[in-house]
């Protein structure tokens, strides 16, 4: 399996879309909705990429995940000093590509670009109410490091700590991550 990833220009975010809305879609018919499929179109991507990068995996030259990668956030980690860390978001994998260690790949492109930013922590979030997805981020080598109420969202936010020496973990993929 040759999987490569690469940052994502506006003009390759309809592929980004196609991804993200499969993953909508099927935690929707999960009965676990998570994002508006209106939210995931290209026109709204490319309005979000003044605040992040997207990157698309490819394994074998097939569109297989994606991640949001962000400075920032402010939503989420308010309190969070600048230059403490990076931070992922909407970390997608295709559900053919599940299982096949795509998010690891995307979560250790993540590390390798927050340690070239000289920050030592990478930082995500997801719903708290979803164990699975948790345990998943916990076996990448994420901790908890708190919950916190958003609006409706009840979310559950982790960091890796770059500077601890820690990898992201080598075992299989337990669990479809979609956050």
């Amino acid at each position: 399996m040759n999987t490569t990833i690469r940052k994502v220009e506006a003009s390759s975010l309809s592929r980004v879309s196609g991804i993200l809305i499969e993953a909508a879609d099927w935690l929707k018919r999960k009965g676990q909705p998570l994002w508006d499929a209106e939210q995931l179109v290209p026109a709204i991507l490319e309005k979000e990429l003044s605040y992040g990068e997207y990157y698309l995996a490819q394994v074998d030259g097939e569109d297989a995940g994606v991640f949001r990668f962000q400075m920032e956030d402010s939503l989420f980690w308010p309190e969070s000093p600048a230059d403490e860390a990076t931070y992922i978001h909407r970390l997608s994998v295709r559900r053919s590509f599940a299982g096949r260690d795509v998010a690891r790949a995307l979560v250790k492109h993540a590390v390798k670009l927050t340690k070239e930013m000289n920050r030592p922590l990478l930082r995500l979030d997801c719903e708290s109410t979803r164990p699975k997805l948790r345990t998943f981020y916990e076996g990448l080598g994420f901790d908890l490091h708190s919950l916190k109420q958003v609006g409706h969202f009840s979310a559950a936010r982790y960091e890796m700590n770059l500077t601890a020496n820690k990898s992201v973990v080598t075992t299989p993929e337990a669990a479809p991550p979609t956050s």
